[in-house]
């Protein structure tokens, strides 16, 4: 081991030699064993809250702008991070989704991996996203798909969510207002919008990839 400390690095205690390519090494690895191998990305989380690492901590523009905004139980608009929540970011923003669908082409075109795996590609939780930028998205949502031309008068976020409580340190509406079934409808539309981009990109940039979705238990299933 000290004839080859100088060439190495320390991440978290493990040493390797600089330049370790670790998914290289595991694709090499998984085909001499007739193995597939999903990469797996984190989407919509750009920060660490315990080590108060990543881009929502050291990035201005992710901590002003991409930062998710969350309703606490008061009903207050608040960073994701002030709540000890790690970096979420919005998924409805275009910024967002285009850095993580660019990461996942890169991904498949630089390796010959079977698929993607989409970690974390969820809204930080049912009190986000109450950003400006979501509450301007979802007017025009609802003016194009409804012709809601009064929803731009809403109270926001009271006509979704009047009331908020805590139920085991996890915020959930106490009472739902007007326009709470539309914004679930709003929410899953920017997921599945998202999903659509993000495998056509995948499709246009790997060689054999599909595109993944990561559930919380069991096999992500393939989306072909």
């Amino acid at each position: 081991m000290s004839d080859y400390a100088p060439q190495l690095t320390s991440m978290e205690g493990k040493f390797l030699p600089p330049g370790f390519d670790y998914l290289e090494f595991i694709i090499r690895e998984a085909w001499l064993r007739k193995m597939k191998v999903f990469a797996s990305t984190m989407v919509f989380v750009e920060g660490d809250y315990v080590r108060k690492m990543g881009n929502v901590f050291e990035d201005a523009v992710f901590k002003d702008f991409y930062q998710s905004v969350v309703c606490d139980v008061n009903g207050m608009r608040v960073p994701v991070t002030s709540t000890g929540k790690n970096g979420f970011v919005n998924p409805a923003l275009p910024e967002v989704q285009d850095r993580a669908i660019n990461i996942m082409k890169e991904i498949v075109a630089r390796y010959d991996v079977d698929g993607i795996i989409t970690d974390y590609c969820r809204y930080a939780d049912i009190n986000a996203d109450f950003s400006d930028y979501s509450k301007n998205d979802f007017v025009g949502f609802l003016e194009q798909k409804y012709n809601d031309m009064n929803a731009r008068n809403m109270t926001f976020p009271k006509d979704i969510v009047p009331y908020w409580k805590n139920v085991s340190g996890q915020i959930v509406p106490a009472a739902t207002g007007v326009y709470y079934k539309r914004w679930l409808e709003y929410r899953a539309n920017v997921m599945h919008d998202f999903i659509q981009r993000a495998r056509a990109g995948v499709k246009v940039s790997g060689r054999k990839s599909n595109l993944g979705r990561m559930l919380v238990h069991g096999m992500p299933p393939i989306i072909r």
